[in-house]
């Protein structure tokens, strides 16, 4: 009998622990229940759709140095790299056969000048014997004869001597100064000097070798200046205008720069359909290079006041938009409208309000009323 008794007590005791640890194991349960999530505020600001075009940078100024006249290269005096400055000396021709001739004309010239003295020595000493004869011939003290032959002489001299007359000295010195002055021109074209300052890109040409008029031996880049040049289709030119200020990313450099739309082509290209846009960027650094891939950040919408909230927040269902918003411990599943988006943000049109709370991280462990738990440091703004 008390064998019985004690194994009743031990079953019930047993009985009432199996039903409080049942107990306590949905109380855990209901407390796993709630999903931890991050959560961010809706706020109104300001929001712009913006487009991205590829294009291409290249310099704003590029000059080939082409000579104007033929000859043996005799010195180059820069390399592909170098930086020159506006009116430096950069190459250099044979100018020795020209240079010999400049010398015989100064020598011409000379010579003329010497000759040209010389008759004006012979006309002063004409005219001045012409008055004395017509004084005398005046006072009855010189023939007619010797009045005409001092005339005649005088004359002469004069024609010699002055360039009104036909002198031939006077001519001779005019023929030879043009000549020199020809040929002086001509020799300031065997030297060739940077327009610009820039850096070489392009070197043709070597000491030794014969140059042609007409063909580069230099090509000489300002590159304080870019240009980064990219081709906007047909519904996408009416949100760009000259003087507009873009944002460039160089993916060469990894920076983003500040450019300013300097010319939009009025008539699309007939092959690739789209309207060659420059845009000018700021290089003082001259880290940006012609040839390098670019990036160009066109705002094609704007809003200055906008609901907005994180793309992260969004869920997709059925081509519907979803938002999770939380109210007290629990979730509902709201329908929205969106309106502009940028890389990050997009424009709520309907569907909640400023100063909810939506869930940005999560979400895909949620449905319309499940418990939530809102991590610590969740909340953003």
């Amino acid at each position: 009998m008390f064998r019985t008794g004690l194994a009743l007590l031990l079953g019930l005791t047993l009985l009432v622990g199996a039903a409080g640890c049942g107990s306590k194991a949905k109380e855990t349960a209901t407390a796993s229940e709630a999903v931890p999530v991050e959560v961010v505020t809706a706020t109104e600001g300001p929001i712009s759709q913006t487009i991205i075009i590829a294009g291409k940078v290249v310099p704003k100024q590029e000059i080939a140095l082409v000579p104007k006249v033929g000859g043996k290269v005799s010195r180059v005096a820069v390399d592909i790299g170098q930086r020159v400055k506006a009116g430096q000396v950069v190459v250099e021709l044979d100018a020795s056969d020209l240079k010999a001739q400049i010398a015989a004309t100064e020598a011409a010239v000379r010579l003329q000048q010497s000759l040209q003295k010389q008759a004006e020595v012979n006309y002063q000493d004409a005219l001045n014997n012409y008055n004395r004869i017509k004084y005398l011939y005046d006072q009855g003290g010189a023939s007619q004869q010797q009045l005409d032959t001092a005339r005649a002489n005088l004359d002469r001299a004069q024609a010699a001597y002055s360039p009104a007359g036909g002198g031939s000295s006077a001519a001779q010195i005019q023929q030879a100064q043009a000549q020199l002055q020809a040929q002086r021109v001509q020799l300031a074209n065997f030297t060739l000097t940077s327009p610009i300052n820039g850096v070489v890109t392009a070197r043709n040409i070597d000491p030794g070798e014969m140059a042609s008029p007409g063909v580069p031996v230099l090509t000489i880049v300002d590159d304080s200046t870019m240009l980064v040049e990219v081709g906007l289709m047909e519904n996408q030119i009416n949100y760009a205008r000259p003087g507009q200020t873009v944002e460039i990313k160089i993916t060469a450099t990894g920076r983003t720069y500040q450019g300013v739309i300097q010319s939009i082509s009025p008539a699309a290209d007939p092959r690739s359909k789209s309207y060659l846009t420059r845009i000018e960027i700021k290089n003082a650094d001259e880290s940006v290079k012609g040839g390098m891939v670019a990036e160009v950040t066109l705002a094609a919408q704007e809003k200055d006041k906008a609901l907005l909230i994180p793309k992260a927040a969004i869920v997709e269902k059925l081509g519907a938009r979803y938002v999770y918003v939380v109210t007290g411990n629990k979730v509902d599943e709201v329908k929205i409208e969106t309106g502009l988006s940028d890389a990050e943000k997009v424009e709520v049109l309907s569907g909640i309000k400023a100063g909810q709370k939506v869930v940005i991280a999560g979400q895909n462990l949620l449905a319309d009323g499940t418990e939530v738990q809102i991590k610590a440091g969740g909340q953003k703004q």
